[in-house]
């Protein structure tokens, strides 16, 4: 979503390409500049001279070196039957001059031998310069690079190419002349492969591939509009392209020359002749039409004017297929990655100001901004949410969140890469089944090195901004122009990591994020964070300062203190009203929970309608936090009933004092709260559950009860946090239960025989508390006999809030 030019472009590529090849009798040479290139040399030149259908030349630039390049070329010549017939010096070059005639492909092959180190464009303009190198076309090929024997077939098919336009209800035959035309590249592994480079050499053809979906859009062209109407190829593959002669020099001011190429390319001026198909005869072009070449009268109308349009445009070439080999180790890949981005770079930066053609526009800028945007998502967005989340779970996301964008991340990466190996596939003439099946394989083996090798892709961009801007700064300020970039680039092996790149990877996932983590996220202030304030203002609460040894219990005074709403007397239960089931007999879990249950209803009831809060809601609360056991310790200091903790006493006493408050109630903590005293923790923990209905965005007990558990985090900007997530569902989870025993109680109105008689017992436990007949301490000692009687193994529960919280003496027990 991130990156609209790819997907777009990747969308173009899929189209079916509806433009028809057009032949031409122009000529074509093979540049090869090489340098340290003893290990490649010879599998690029046999390619070159195995070529189903030979170049007029081929020429090799040795381009200085530390190894034995020439005797490699000289080796592979004298194999393919070419003899040396004249050597002669280039002193303005300081470079040898050999020609080489015969053998089975070009009629001769010019070797050029420098004695120091020259770059690559350079040695390039050398050639044509001196007039070495004299065709229409140059097909430069990087001296690692294999290409496939039907390469120089396929590009020349490339060089003109027929296409109908259709523009304002007119449709006119344009036959375009591509200055450039882009061949399709994969990844060459050698016999034994090293771990890494085996990594790298994947994750690499899988970017191939996705690239000659990407290029192959970038190069379509639909309509006549200035942008779509023309190519917008960010760079040609620069280890085999084919250019028009008169488009040279290449530039030697940048460190990448075929990025910079291309786009000055594409900036051209485009003319137009119209011509009748008989002028097209004399240039010598030919149709091909079902496999046969026509001549252009024959295949055109005798009265039709044909368009022949020559500028810059750019053709991508699937068919036209290589190999090359990538860095042997992630560090070098990373390093390759650099300069490349820094080209980019470089030719964006210096475009800035200057006039350019929108197709070049969108080319350059749409890949800067794209790439800004994957920065800011994977350096800074995203390992910074996650940091904060961390430091501040209320803030940011968390980890488990990327899940699901990791999983669309590799099913769109995945659904691309499969695309891409078919175009090759396809392009190499493999059936549509078969390709089908490869690419499929090929996708699933090689997506998780893709993904790794894209992650690793912004900070090589970063890197490279580090030194390009400061550059450009002060090549601006100072109205220079830095030469001398055109260096030769010498494929890394075994090469370390760049300082820069290294600095940006630590920075970005172990600086920036420990600082978002432990500083930021805490020193945010967190006004909106429901709470927050709540539990940090006024004096802090201490829960150890309410615990007390015994509750001095009296019923017709202690409610009206504790809870907002006052009264005494008769409480009629609610609980029977809120039945939605028929009766049934209680199981063991069941009559274990009506056990304790029935001392507490009354009091359970009461808080709840004192907050206007459904019985229910508190009921399943209480259960979830308790199970309704007086002197419950929680795992993270939460104490009886309703699990009450320092904060949560620091929040109610806080809210309670605010008039504006829906808990407001001064009297709700005083001196004599005990967080153990059930009348006390079902008061306190009904106002609780009334304060986090009353909060922005909560409609529902679920996000209620993920503030009542964690009223600072639970539940944030909507959502509730991850962590508490579980406990809520836990909750819900207890709604049969409480619906069991609802209906146990509307039975005990309606007929109560048809009850067991411990369910009688321990049911009427319940409303005699409610008539005032009981006390709570009277009421467990009732419901501890049930307990007993019934064989229920929960005895301890009863004897220690008997003994522990009201001093009731059970020694005859």
């Amino acid at each position: 979503m991130i990156m609209p030019g790819i997907v777009l472009n990747s969308t173009l590529g899929l189209l079916p390409d509806r433009t028809r090849a057009v032949l031409t009798d122009e000529s074509l040479a093979v540049v090869a500049p090489m340098y340290n290139e003893e290990e490649g040399a010879r599998r690029c030149l046999a390619s070159i001279l195995r070529q189903q259908v030979a170049p007029e030349q081929i020429a090799i630039s040795i381009n200085g070196g530390r190894d034995n390049t020439y005797g490699v070329v000289e080796t592979i010549l004298r194999e393919y039957g070419y003899t040396l017939s004249t050597a002669d010096e280039l002193t303005e070059m300081d470079a040898r001059l050999e020609r080489w005639l015969g053998g089975r492909g070009a009629e001769q092959v010019t070797v050029v031998r420098y004695r120091s180190q020259t770059s690559k464009s350079e040695s390039i303009n050398n050639l044509l310069r001196q007039r070495l190198v004299i065709t229409d076309r140059i097909l430069l090929v990087d001296g690692d690079t294999m290409l496939h024997p039907a390469f120089v077939q396929e590009t020349r098919r490339n060089f003109y190419r027929l296409r109908r336009l259709r523009t304002g209800g007119e449709t006119r035959w344009v036959i375009e002349d591509y200055a450039l035309t882009s061949g399709s590249v994969t990844s060459w592994l050698p016999a034994q492969p090293t771990r890494w480079q085996k990594l790298v050499s994947q994750g690499r053809r899988a970017e191939y591939a996705f690239s000659a979906l990407l290029r192959r859009g970038q190069a379509s062209q639909h309509g006549d509009s200035a942008v779509f109407g023309n190519s917008r190829l960010y760079t040609v593959v620069g280890c085999g392209f084919t250019a028009r002669r008169e488009l040279f020099p290449m530039p030697s001011t940048t460190r990448t020359e075929d990025h910079e190429f291309t786009l000055e390319v594409q900036d051209l001026k485009m003319t137009e002749l119209e011509l009748t198909p008989e002028a097209l005869d004399s240039m010598g072009l030919r149709i091909e039409t079902d496999g046969e070449p026509l001549r252009p009268s024959e295949f055109f109308g005798s009265q039709e004017k044909v368009l022949l349009r020559t500028g810059g445009n750019a053709r991508f070439v699937p068919e036209a297929l290589m190999m090359t080999e990538d860095p042997d180790s992630v560090s070098g890949y990373l390093n390759q990655v650099e300069r490349w981005n820094g080209g980019g770079l470089e030719g964006a930066l210096g475009r800035i100001g200057r006039r350019v053609k929108p197709n070049v526009a969108w080319a350059v800028w749409m890949a800067q901004i794209e790439n800004i945007l994957d920065i800011s998502l994977m350096l800074l967005i995203l390992p910074n949410l996650i940091a904060l989340n961390l430091g501040n779970p209320s803030l940011g996301i968390p980890a488990s969140t990327l899940l699901v964008w990791f999983a669309v991340n590799v099913v769109v990466g995945f659904l691309l890469n499969f695309a891409g190996f078919r175009v090759q596939r396809r392009a190499a003439g493999i059936a549509p089944r078969r390709a089908t099946l490869e690419s499929l394989q090929l996708s699933l083996s090689t997506l998780l090195p893709y993904l790794l090798i894209r992650y690793l892709n912004p900070f090589t961009y970063v890197a490279a901004a580090i030194e390009i801007v400061p550059a450009w700064f002060r090549q601006r300020r100072r109205q220079v122009q830095t030469a001398g970039r055109g260096i030769s680039w010498e494929r890394p092996r075994g090469a370390r990591m760049s300082l820069r790149t290294q600095s940006v990877m630590v920075s970005a996932l172990v600086v920036l994020p420990l600082l978002t983590g432990f500083i930021v996220a805490p020193a945010v202030h967190q006004v909106n964070v429901p709470g927050w304030q709540l539990t940090h203002a006024g004096q802090q609460m201490r829960v150890e300062d309410f615990f007390t040894p015994a509750v001095a219990h009296q019923p017709e005074e202690a409610m009206p203190v504790f809870c907002s709403a006052g009264g005494s007397g008769a409480v009629e239960l609610q609980l029977p009203r809120h039945a939605a089931q028929q009766y049934r007999p209680l199981g063991l879990w069941d009559m274990l929970t009506l056990g304790r249950l029935a001392p507490l209803l009354p009091i359970i009831e009461q808080a709840a309608l004192s907050y206007d809060l459904q019985v229910t809601d508190v009921l399943k609360v209480f259960m979830n936090e308790s199970l309704y056991d007086p002197l419950a310790h929680g795992p993270t200091g939460d104490f009886g009933l309703s699990q009450l903790t320092s904060d949560a006493l620091t929040l109610l006493a806080t809210a309670s004092r605010d008039p504006q408050s829906v808990i407001y109630n001064p009297d709700l903590i005083t001196v004599h709260s005990n967080v153990f005293d059930p009348v006390f923790s079902a008061c306190a923990g009904a106002a609780k559950l009334a304060w986090a209905f009353d909060q922005p965005l909560v409609s529902s007990l679920d996000q209620a009860y993920a503030l009542f558990i964690n009223p600072v985090y639970g539940f944030v900007n909507g959502r509730i946090g991850e962590t508490w997530v579980p406990l809520v569902a836990q909750m819900d989870r207890l709604e049969p239960n409480i619906q069991v025993l609802a209906a146990a109680y509307r039975q005990y109105l309606d007929d109560p025989s048809v009850l067991s008689g411990h369910e009688r017992q321990l049911i009427s436990i319940s409303f005699r508390v409610a008539a005032g007949e009981l006390d709570l301490p009277e009421a467990y000692a009732a419901a501890l006999q049930v307990v007993a009687d019934a064989r229920i193994d929960d005895l301890d529960v009863y004897r220690n809030v008997l003994s522990r919280l009201y001093g009731t003496n059970l020694a005859a027990n």
